[in-house]
């Protein structure tokens, strides 16, 4: 006589929809972690960069109580850099005055600066983690300002830069010239920045003066001043300057610019957000997120270095 083995309903095993359930909520348990973890180290390494520029604060005032040098200690920080004028001066950047910490991933991380004139630690970020940095109307969600651009430099030898040479334009058509003249320098709110031949200034309410050798407007250029309501302000090679307002418009300004209608019109309602601006002796340049690219200022060499720089 043959045994017959029953197998229990309580001894079944698993169905496939029942797997299925629990994978999902597995991956979706892990994501929550994943998620998690990454703000964690994002707001870790945001600590770090604050807590940096707290001690450069207390090392640059302490120094100035003292009438010591206006210096403060250099140290790495994870995912970000340090920008000053120098290379640990207490004044921080020409452009502002400020010690600057500045993210890697400026979508991740905010940036952070220590104004020393001011004695105060502020911070930038466009996003929804780091509400601290959106108090001021200047750092809305909104915002297409550009975030402390830097300068795409050529190697810098001896205090001198040295573009590409353009052989359509002859074997000695590369510049060369001071390495601060592709410094790029701005300005978020009311303040003034200064170039070998003039400056530009943005008022608390908005309205830009220009002063100096390049100060000639053609009409555009002067109905969009009179308008006002910028927030932000450039300035770079021998006189080239530039005026931002929060929606992403943007009027240029200086050395040959009121010559340069296209770029001028183009850039008062861009196709695609402005998200680079870079200087050189003789003009500057603006590259779009769509990766247009528009100069303003001295043609010729000049202007095709620019365009070769700014799309490195």
């Amino acid at each position: 006589m043959k045994k017959r083995f029953l197998i229990s309903p309580l001894n079944k095993g698993f169905s496939l929809i029942e797997l299925i359930v629990v994978l999902i909520i597995t991956a979706i348990l892990a994501q929550l972690g994943f998620t998690a973890f990454n703000r964690y180290v994002r707001r870790t390494r945001a600590f770090a960069a604050k807590t940096a520029l707290q001690n450069i604060q207390r090392e640059c005032e302490s120094n100035r109580d003292l009438e010591a040098p206006e210096t403060f200690t250099l140290l790495p920080i994870k995912g970000y850099s340090i920008a000053t004028r120098d290379t640990n001066s207490c004044l921080g950047q020409s452009s502002d005055g400020k010690v600057a910490a500045i993210a890697d991933n400026q979508n991740e991380t905010p940036n952070y600066y220590y104004d020393y004139l001011n004695e105060n630690i502020s911070c930038f970020f466009v996003g929804n983690v780091f509400h601290e940095c959106n108090k001021n109307e200047q750092n809305s969600r909104n915002t297409k300002l550009i975030s402390s651009p830097k300068a795409i430099k050529n190697e810098c030898i001896n205090g001198q830069e040295t573009g590409i040479k353009l052989y359509s334009y002859g074997p000695d058509s590369a510049w060369s010239h001071d390495c601060k003249f592709t410094d790029v320098n701005s300005k978020i709110g009311p303040g003034t920045l200064a170039t070998d031949s003039g400056s530009i200034t943005l008022s608390d309410s908005g309205e830009i003066q220009l002063k100096g050798s390049y100060s000639n407007l053609n009409s555009r250029q002067k109905r969009e001043l009179n308008k006002g309501g910028f927030s932000q302000i450039f300035a770079g090679g021998y006189g080239s300057y530039a005026a931002m307002r929060e929606d992403g418009s943007m009027v240029v300004l200086g050395m040959n610019s009121q010559n340069d209608f296209k770029t001028i019109d183009t850039l008062l309602s861009p196709p695609s957000e402005i998200k680079d601006i870079q200087f050189s002796y003789g003009g500057g340049a603006v590259k779009l997120q769509d990766g247009q690219i528009f100069t303003w200022g001295n043609e010729g060499a000049y202007e095709d270095e620019l365009k070769y720089r700014i799309n490195k």
